[in-house]
């Protein structure tokens, strides 16, 4: 179990856990070590579901996701604190976080810490592997619990590989837990042409194309729906994550041409307030660097007061502490490389795309999808949401592509509807049925990307009822956000 969390002004209500689980490798050997997070749930963690994280990239930190988005604790602004994640996703759940592939956050492996080779294939295979350990060696009292693959953006691909591979496994009597629930997916990568396409109407009913360029592009479509030759609008000083994030804006050719970024008017929003709350408070406990929770308004759609705007170099900050790292058993080998003390980042450039390291195997999940339905005989549920103003992995693609797979395979289609947070729309909603398998087809109005960072009490709403209920009812609150009270006089900046 981890030991208390430098900066950590509360106790929390849950116990959480963190090593490492063997992924193994080609031959069969244990170097392959995947790093987890495991996070009880604060309701009846004997009893409620699992719930296993899988963050995108390809190549970033489910562990570090946890503390940006979803987890239990944020960072506070200074990056030496913690405070409390009121929407967390271990409501009424365990969450298992973890850092995948292999290379990734905390995970690596023994005998080659450049190890850098991913592809979709090997990564569903130590997924899998990974697993395995947790519900044999790990955790085997979970083996009989029932659990859910969760992620968010290219775990859209993950999730689906990983699930037929368990539905292959557990109809052949192999893996260790038979209770697989289904796999939650947001704003996935489920298939590039849907998302490609999609974008281009995404872009011209949001103000970025004319109508008479929208009459040509509709011209030179291919019959399929598969663009001929379009440049998409350049997306200079737009935020292609989140559309309407005002955190990040370009400041002119030079930064241009360096593709920095420059802190805009959120952050400066952040520092205004922040400073003026310095004036007010004279106990040293209040200072808002130190306590960034009490800055927070949760009744706000941005209840985190910019915190996606500083989130990242904060968080950094906080990972990279010799003692963080020590509560949560980072291996000694993966501390020190070549003789030097190893950093930790959100996402790793021996792995990700940025410079063509991962290989994307597979540009649709059609044939995994297909898979599933044709081999699993027991309930099902699958649910695919999207922040609605994400231009990464839009709405309208992911929606196009789960219309299309429930034709394919006649499931019957319902109305679409609104569902509701704290009694206001919070999106909308669609449900395809066929047997005893349910695809829930959600967006989150006002969501980018990362869908709790901008709509935290929705998603956890959201994630509960999908977790918790059969058929979910996404209207109902199953949570009580009251944060946990501050006992510190002087919070903890070891």
């Amino acid at each position: 179990m981890t030991s208390r969390f430098p900066g950590l002004g509360f106790t929390p209500p849950f116990k959480s856990y963190s090593g490492y689980l063997d992924a193994k490798n080609k031959n069969g050997t244990s170097n392959w070590k995947m790093f987890y997070w495991f996070t009880e749930s604060k309701s009846e963690p004997e009893k409620d579901p699992l719930a296993i994280y899988y963050s995108g990239g390809p190549g970033c930190s489910g562990v570090g996701e946890a503390f940006e988005e979803m987890g239990p604790f944020y960072v506070n602004y200074g990056g030496d604190s913690l405070y409390e994640n009121v929407y967390a996703w271990n409501a009424k759940a365990n969450v298992l976080y973890l850092d995948s592939p292999i290379g990734v956050g905390f995970s690596y492996d023994t005998e080659n810490h450049d190890f850098s080779f991913a592809t979709d294939d090997q990564t569903a295979e130590q997924n899998y592997l990974a697993l395995f350990d947790f519900f044999t060696r790990v955790a085997p009292e979970y083996a009989t619990r029932d659990f859910y693959l969760t992620g968010s953006s290219y775990s859209g691909v993950w999730q689906p590989m990983l699930a037929d591979l368990l539905v292959q496994s557990i109809v052949k009597g192999e893996f260790p837990n038979e209770n697989f629930k289904g796999f939650a997916i947001g704003n996935g990568y489920l298939d590039v042409n849907d998302l490609n396409n999609a974008l281009v109407l995404w872009d011209a009913y949001h103000g970025k194309i004319s109508l008479s360029d929208w009459e040509e592009m509709k011209e030179i479509c291919y019959i399929n729906g598969v663009m001929k030759l379009w440049d998409l609008p350049e997306a200079e000083g737009i935020d292609a994550y989140m559309f309407y994030e005002e955190c990040w804006g370009y400041q002119g050719d030079t930064a241009k041409e360096k593709k920095t970024r420059s802190k805009h008017s959120a952050m400066k929003k952040f520092k205004k307030g922040f400073e003026r709350k310095r004036l007010f408070y004279n106990k040293p406990n209040q200072d808002p660097s130190v306590n960034t929770a009490k800055l927070l308004n949760v009744d706000s759609s941005d209840n985190e007061f910019g915190y996606p705007c500083w989130q990242y170099g904060s968080l950094s900050n906080y990972m990279n502490k010799a003692e963080v790292q020590t509560v949560f058993q980072i291996a000694d080998d993966w501390r020190v490389k070549s003789g030097e003390l190893r950093e930790w980042n959100e996402c790793s450039n021996l792995v990700n795309t940025i410079d063509q390291k991962y290989t994307h195997n597979y540009p649709t999940m059609s044939p995994f999808f297909d898979r599933i339905f044709e081999n699993w005989k027991k309930p099902l549920k699958i649910l695919i949401y999207n922040g609605d103003v994400d231009t990464v992995c839009n709405y309208l693609g992911d929606q196009k592509f789960v219309k299309r797979l429930a034709k394919e395979h006649d499931f019957v289609e319902s109305d679409r509807t609104r569902w509701f947070f704290r009694g206001l729309t919070a999106g909308w909603q669609q449900r395809y049925a066929k047997n005893q398998i349910i695809i829930d087809v959600l967006t989150v109005k006002g969501a980018g990307h990362f869908v709790p960072n901008d709509r935290g009490g929705a998603s956890v709403q959201m994630i509960t009822a999908f977790l918790n209920q059969n058929p979910p009812n996404y209207d109902k609150t199953l949570i009580d956000p009251t944060p946990n009270p501050i006992e510190f006089e002087k919070m903890d900046k070891t």
